[in-house]
């Protein structure tokens, strides 16, 4: 009896053997179970660059052959200014949104109404180098800079007040606006709005 038993008991291992290696043979060819059942390859010092497929490949070479983005110089606003000499204002004025085609007649404004001082308040005495030196009259204070902005514009208690360069530059106050930038944009603002008849033309 006893060797009856061990006959089965061998029998029964080498059934159960047969099974599993045809379970595993079954499974390898399995894709992912492949993955996990083959050797990893042995690790390498070569360095492998990387590869960019389809959408990443496409936004790799997009920004290859993109060209940097150049930031324009600001327009250098003169320090130093004479009386009468309006050389400076031209190239201003483009940066300032002014017409090329509206230049002279600009530089005849500027010229009349501060001889292109750009710190001169209305009935300002200035020097041959814009120094201010004195005050004619003070009924005209609030005309201010290149193009004599006047306060009716930037003032908020001014009689007559309308805003416009308070609202639209935030310039409520004179000072700004002896910047002869600030004041050609704040000219071409008024300009766009009623012309040259701003000025008296």
């Amino acid at each position: 009896m006893g060797t009856l038993y061990t006959v089965i008991y061998r029998m029964i291992v080498v059934m159960s053997l047969s099974v599993i290696g045809f379970a595993t043979a079954v499974l390898a060819e399995v894709p992912l179970l492949k993955v996990l059942l083959t050797e990893p390859p042995p690790l390498s010092d070569e360095v492998i660059e990387p590869q960019f497929l389809n959408y990443n490949q496409a936004m790799h070479d997009i920004y290859l052959y993109v060209p940097p983005t150049t930031v324009p110089t600001p327009t250098t606003i003169p320090t130093a200014y004479g009386h009468g000499d309006c050389s400076w204002l031209a190239e201003l004025a483009v940066t300032a949104g002014w017409a090329v085609e509206d230049i002279p007649k600009l530089t005849e404004v500027a010229l009349r109404e501060s001889g292109c001082c750009p710190n001169r308040a209305g009935g300002d005495i200035v020097d041959s180098d814009c120094n201010i030196t004195g005050i004619a009259e003070k009924n005209h204070r609030s005309d201010t800079g290149l193009l004599q902005i006047n306060g009716v514009h930037w003032q908020p208690k001014h009689k007559y007040y309308d805003g416009l360069v308070c609202r639209e530059m935030n310039i409520c106050t004179q000072e700004p606006l002896f910047n002869p930038l600030n004041n050609l944009i704040a000219g071409k603002m008024i300009f766009d709005k009623v012309g040259w008849q701003a000025w008296g033309e």
